[in-house]
């Protein structure tokens, strides 16, 4: 048989170590999201298999450690009633555990939109295009997509406040999306709006039938997705 070449890559070595549960917390930014059937299946796994795919985490400065990533891992490890998890100890900065943090969800497709969106924007912050795209899963058209949704402001009107008027209550919780948008995005818009109005004798204030019209888009468009 003939002899195989091989390449031999060169790597840090990994160390992994047996932590106290308690000697590690979330980083503020996670924006890993899982349903109730994932989190209860990772719980599950760890009872069967025991905790075979180590929390990455870095040193904290007040103490223990900071995870970068495998959060739920740790919590299900908590809820299961270990004392002890495994963890993969790298010296990270904040841009590269934030980095990490998305690579890791991203290809995993387990990150929540908004908080991606946000967490990009705050890197985009410090690193430049070329650097931050480095390592993601992106077209530079989708990654600047990304970056221009924590634009968005979510938020909610207070009780009792009804745009346009009417009775304390009567809107309570109606949601409000405020964004940026080109120049050409809004004309069409408007020109949406302007044929929808027309064709709607509605009694609601003007930003309500904005909404009522983005609800209509919007079911336009997820009905034409496979």
């Amino acid at each position: 048989m003939a002899d195989v070449e091989h390449t031999v890559l060169e790597f840090d070595p990994l160390e992994v170590l047996v932590v106290d549960v308690g000697d590690l917390r979330p980083n503020p930014w996670n924006p890993n999201q899982q349903t109730p059937r994932v989190s209860a299946a990772v719980q599950e796994s760890i009872e069967r298999f025991g905790f075979i795919d180590p929390v990455l985490v870095r040193p904290h400065p007040d103490g223990g450690y900071e995870i970068v990533d495998g959060e739920h891992r740790w919590d299900a490890a908590k809820d299961a009633g270990h004392d002890q998890v495994a963890v993969i100890v790298r010296d990270l900065t904040d841009d590269e555990a934030k980095k990490l943090t998305i690579i890791l969800n991203e290809t995993r497709g387990t990150a929540d939109v908004i908080g991606l969106a946000t967490l990009l924007d705050d890197l985009s912050k410090s690193l430049s295009p070329e650097e931050l795209i480095l390592g993601l899963p992106y077209q530079p058209d989708e990654l600047s997509d990304l970056i221009q949704m924590a634009e968005l402001d979510w938020g909610t009107k207070p009780e009792g406040e009804r745009a346009g008027g009417g009775e304390p209550g009567e809107s309570a919780g109606w949601e409000t999306i405020n964004c940026r948008v080109p120049a050409d995005v809004k004309a069409a818009a408007v020109a949406a709006f302007e044929h929808y109005w027309a064709d709607k004798e509605a009694p609601d204030a003007e930003d309500v039938a904005w909404g009522l019209l983005l609800g209509h888009l919007a079911g336009a468009y997820l009905a034409g997705v496979d």
